[in-house]
């Protein structure tokens, strides 16, 4: 995360010092000219189809932030199927010169084949992955999943508080953990929409993160955000909340930041948010789980996702502050300090 940083300051850098009357094209690299053993001009087709043909000089600077897709290699004509963001000058006699270029995606070498025998190429951007067809349709943006350690939140503690030893044992469980969303299942469901939809089809988007949402001087809480895609405008967002002692880096079970029994949480806080359906009350007892009860630093929240409710058409769930009602049942210990000051 630090490298990715670092790489977009150089480039804020660079275009500081660069001409304000200079023009900017992006698009695909979709055919290339040699002269010798180096590329000397490229043609650049655009989103909207229309293509651009560029040339290179000794004065032209071409970054790549990616080890896979150099400029040495780009130069030298060896690995060109990438996506540009070009800088150039236009002269008198129509010739466009880049002066600055830098890579925004490259085409990989992998790809995903699909129950039905459609192949994908995937691009890869940095920090995601494109998954597209052979004609170039982009089917589904995969954010790549990133943990604790690459997540900092405003007014939160970060993961760098906790001690080495903690930081290794957090980092162990989210290995363990993987990915919580099925990306076979996701690939599918963008072709099937794409096949149904044709020419309103929008690109579709699934990721994960995981970043601090609350803390006291005993525990750190961290939520994993999940996004799944229902199609190109809509997506289901999932969270996941798992507590941690800071000292140690163990988990701490659900079951121990309250009072009562697990099987009892759901029905006192029914009972706490006035919830007289005794049918619905039922199903969010059998549906629970530990991990849908996010500790925010203000109020807690009891999240069922959508699909685990039969009652309940879309997800369903309720805030709680951190009030004498809840004080009942949940431990002190457990109370973010900013519940704890708002009380």
């Amino acid at each position: 995360m630090k490298k990715f940083y670092l790489w977009v300051m150089l480039i804020v850098c660079f275009l500081t010092a660069c001409s304000n009357d200079a023009l900017s094209v992006s698009g695909k690299v979709v055919g290339t000219q040699m002269d010798g053993e180096q590329v000397v001009s490229f043609l650049l087709e655009q989103d909207d189809g229309t293509q651009i043909y560029l040339q290179l000089n000794e004065d032209t600077v071409i970054l790549s932030p990616f080890d896979e897709a150099t400029a040495e290699q780009f130069q030298a004509g060896t690995f060109t199927d990438v996506m540009v963001w070009a800088e150039y000058a236009s002269s008198q006699e129509g010739a466009n010169t880049v002066t600055f270029m830098h890579f925004n995606r490259y085409l990989t070498d992998e790809t995903v084949t699909l129950e039905g025998g459609m192949t994908l190429n995937v691009w890869r951007d940095v920090g995601s992955a494109i998954y597209a067809l052979p004609n170039g349709v982009e089917l589904l943006f995969e954010e790549e999943p990133y943990g604790p350690e690459s997540s900092y939140v405003i007014g939160q503690e970060s993961f760098d508080n906790l001690t080495p030893e903690a930081q290794t044992q957090v980092l162990a469980f989210y290995d363990q953990q993987g990915i919580l969303y099925d990306l076979d299942a996701a690939l599918e469901l963008a072709y099937t929409n794409y096949l149904e939809q044709a020419d309103s089809f929008s690109l579709h988007r699934v990721g994960q993160n995981t970043s601090p949402v609350a803390s006291n001087e005993t525990v750190l809480y961290l939520l994993t955000t999940v996004n799944i895609p229902i199609d190109g405008n809509y997506f289901y967002e999932h969270q996941f909340c798992t507590a941690f002692d800071r000292n140690t880096g163990a988990v701490i079970p659900t079951e121990a930041l309250f009072t009562c029994q697990l099987e009892d949480i759901i029905p006192t806080l029914a009972e706490i948010a006035g919830i007289d359906n005794p049918v619905l009350v039922e199903e969010m007892t059998k549906a629970f789980m530990p991990e849908y009860l996010v500790f925010f630093p203000t109020n807690l929240i009891m999240t069922f996702p959508a699909g685990t409710l039969p009652s309940q058409p879309h997800s369903y769930g309720w805030g709680f502050d951190y009030d004498a009602d809840l004080a009942t049942i949940v431990q002190p210990w457990a109370i973010p300090n900013d519940g704890i000051e708002g009380n």
